[in-house]
């Protein structure tokens, strides 16, 4: 009993602390669908690079698509050379209709930018994250969770881990 009344306290703590932001993190809210945005290519904060990394993706656009990646990433993408990127009419529209939630900054270097996809049988919470490089803001990766909080919780406990791993990509790409 005790031990599980201590189990429940830590827990209840824990999300107490995750719920109250942390020492250098933003939450900016949005709650807009990317089509709601220009197609320009922009990578001067974690919205505008979240909206152009998307379009790159869903317009089939692999040059800009590989430039609004991470340079620790670029190496893992089609180059502009290779076969055009596969994107159904029906994947294209799932990601035009996403809505962007909210995006998450911390120490103005680190972004997660956290949407919904809907699809007929289900949704989704992707949480896509953003390094500031040289001045611009690239992609890093993608997370899926199945709700919100689960994709809030991931960015916070996260936020350290992948801002000393920005340090490393700037000791070994960006000398």
């Amino acid at each position: 009993m005790k031990t599980c009344l201590l189990f429940l306290l830590a827990a209840l703590i824990s999300m107490n602390c995750l719920s109250q932001d942390m020492p250098g993190i933003k939450t900016i809210a949005i709650e807009k669908k990317l089509r709601d945005f220009p197609d320009r290519f922009d990578l001067t904060s974690p919205l505008s690079a979240f909206v152009s990394f998307n379009y790159a993706y869903v317009n089939k656009r692999t040059n800009l698509l590989r430039e609004a990646c991470s340079i620790s990433r670029r190496s893992e993408l089609p180059d502009s050379a290779s076969e055009e990127l596969h994107v159904s009419d029906g994947i294209k529209e799932l990601h035009l209709d996403a809505e962007i939630i909210e995006v998450i900054v911390y120490h103005d270097s680190l972004a997660y930018v956290i949407s919904k996809y809907n699809k007929p049988s289900d949704s989704y919470y992707s949480i896509r994250k953003f390094y500031l490089e040289q001045g611009k803001w690239e992609n890093v990766m993608e997370v899926l969770r199945d709700d919100l909080q689960s994709g809030r919780v991931f960015a916070k406990t996260h936020a350290e881990i992948d801002f000393d791993n920005l340090h490393q990509v700037y000791a070994t790409f960006l000398k």
